[in-house]
């Protein structure tokens, strides 16, 4: 399904996955959260719409329902910046590490350089940037540490965005490698080597919750997977 579909994701569908994997039924679920039955299936249809997997077993008659492989690795798994934003009885596996880079109009001077930009290069430039970012402290509060005070001119969270305005020559962008769209004719980036630490990629869960037998598959697909994605140098 296309990656945007995550955004039509509420947090009442998960909420719903939840209590039936508890109760066992879906009216029971209902009568736990205060909906519908019919309420119930239709956050649980949408869920898997979004997913693009099976997520309940509906065995016919009246008995127990239970979720399928892709249903518990979504209750107990999730793919998230680390460290986990929130405190809680979480386990995690790093899966990569995604460094930071200015992406910038193709044909830039900056992407003749080879390396990174100067410091007083890096503050005059007009910065778009993403909105939320992991942990306490964000790209502009580390640049700052360093003595850079950047020029923020966008903060979005909508990768087409800030490339759009990149490739228009109006700013560049700082985001991390994966971000950005390798094939794209009308963007490069350039490399800010240790200037900002690398954005940490993994899997969490809830350390109290039983994993199931698929996950440890899961687990090493995802690693393996990422091993081929993560940028060299």
């Amino acid at each position: 399904m296309a990656s945007n579909g995550w955004l039509r994701l509420e947090l009442r569908y998960l909420a719903a996955l939840e209590a039936i994997a508890e109760e066992g039924s879906f009216w029971r679920a209902a009568e736990e959260l205060g909906y519908t039955q019919s309420a119930i299936s239709q956050q649980i249809a949408a869920l898997e719409r979004i997913v693009g997997a099976r997520l309940i077993e509906r065995p016919p008659g009246h008995r127990t329902v239970t979720l399928t492989d892709a249903g518990q690795l979504l209750l107990d798994m999730t793919f998230a910046a680390l460290p986990p934003l929130v405190d809680g009885p979480f386990e995690t596996v790093e899966l990569l590490r995604d460094p930071y880079v200015l992406m910038v109009r193709a044909g830039s001077p900056l992407a003749d350089r080879g390396g990174p930009p100067a410091d007083a290069e890096l503050a005059a430039l007009p910065l778009a940037t993403f909105r939320r970012h992991p942990g306490t402290w964000s790209e502009e509060d580390r640049l700052r540490a360093q003595g850079i005070e950047p020029s923020i001119v966008l903060r979005s969270d909508d990768n087409g965005t800030i490339r759009g305005l990149v490739a228009k020559g109006m700013c560049a962008g700082l985001i991390p490698r994966l971000a950005v769209d390798p094939g794209d004719p009308e963007i490069t980036t350039v490399p800010l080597d240790e200037l900002l630490p690398p954005r940490l990629v993994g899997l969490v869960w809830h350390r109290d919750r039983e994993l199931p037998e698929c996950a440890t598959s899961f687990i090493s697909a995802a690693q393996a997977v990422s091993s081929s994605l993560e940028p060299v140098g």
